[in-house]
């Protein structure tokens, strides 16, 4: 069933408290979601209030990134001995940065809600209509929420092609930490940060980081970083402890081949949230080739990732790593 692309829709199970607002309209944004916990509804994204126009938004909040998430340096990129010149919509580095469809009209292609659970399907054709990207697929992009198990998303992107297509896939949320992020703890899965250089591009290093292995307070911490896994795994979570320790915001993604191996870190000069962005590659990596699915003809590839809220492990305090 096909429905008429709508500006935002509310999707919420009968029963369980949980709910999200999507924006079909633009980019299949989630503006809103809200997660129970012991009896608690608890806002978890800083999103788009009703009055807020997403289309006046620069932190592409909440958005699908694809066919690549973070920077391409300058918009610019070689496959096959063809140069390929994307829109430049990072102008104060001159790069293009997190996709094409951040704001292209989506269709819901299907809504489901049952008792404790609720669906929703959106979808998006892409003809290579930009000269930069010329390479044509299919998007499915699958929202899911509920009590017990908490907000989940599915994308599903085939290669519709004559020719193989690169691509990275990613999502671009601001989690809300709620009093601000200093008496947050997080934990981080094993992971390296790369080296970037001053215009936010992979210098080709990177290196052991350990910082948050173990649950400790964000404090006055700034991270504008990219990580990489560096563990084999079918999934992986990040971890963030709320100052009262009553509730733990787990972030998790399916992290196997051509899944979210890679993560970006960014906090926001406010202080009230934090951006945890889940990528299939790093950043420039339709230049470096790091984590770059090339997508054959004919070929789909899928990945999930998540929030849930769950009650803190009892465990030692946190430690503080700006003592």
């Amino acid at each position: 069933m096909s429905l008429s692309t709508v500006d935002r829709i509310q999707v919420q199970p009968q029963t369980g408290g949980a709910s999200m607002v999507v924006a079909p309209a633009r980019g299949g944004r989630v503006c809103a979601l809200v997660l129970p916990l012991n009896g608690t509804g608890y806002s978890i994204l800083d999103g788009f209030p009703d009055d807020e126009a997403i289309e006046e938004d620069r932190r592409y909040k909440s958005a699908p990134l694809i066919p690549f998430p973070n920077r391409v340096n300058r918009g610019q990129y070689t496959l096959d001995s063809t140069h390929y010149q994307l829109p430049i919509n990072e102008p104060r580095q001159g790069h293009a940065i997190h996709g094409l469809l951040y704001n292209c009209p989506m269709t819901v292609e299907d809504k489901q809600i049952t008792g404790q659970t609720a669906q929703i399907q959106l979808s998006y054709s892409y003809i290579g209509q930009i000269n930069g990207y010329p390479f044509p697929f299919e998007l499915a992009v699958t929202y899911s929420i509920s009590e017990p198990d908490g907000f989940s998303c599915m994308t599903t992107v085939s290669n519709t092609g004559a020719t193989a297509m690169p691509l990275g896939v990613g999502w671009h949320p601001y989690l809300r930490l709620s009093g601000g992020m200093a008496n947050w703890t997080m934990q981080l899965p094993d992971c390296q940060l790369y080296t970037l250089n001053d215009a936010s591009i992979p210098t080709g290093h990177k290196q052991e980081y350990s910082t948050y292995r173990q649950p400790a307070l964000l404090a006055d911490t700034y991270l504008n970083n990219c990580f990489a896994l560096t563990q084999e795994t079918p999934r992986c979570e990040i971890l963030f402890g709320s100052p009262t320790r009553d509730r733990q915001l787990v972030f998790w993604m399916e992290s196997g081949v051509n899944q979210y191996r890679y993560f970006q870190l960014f906090t926001p000069p406010d202080r009230l949230s934090i951006a945890v962005e889940p990528m299939s590659c790093c950043p420039n990596a339709f230049n470096n080739h790091d984590g770059l699915i090339q997508l054959e003809p004919g070929n789909t590839v899928n990945a999930s990732y998540g929030l849930q809220l769950r009650p803190i492990p009892q465990r030692p305090q946190p430690t503080d790593n700006h003592a």
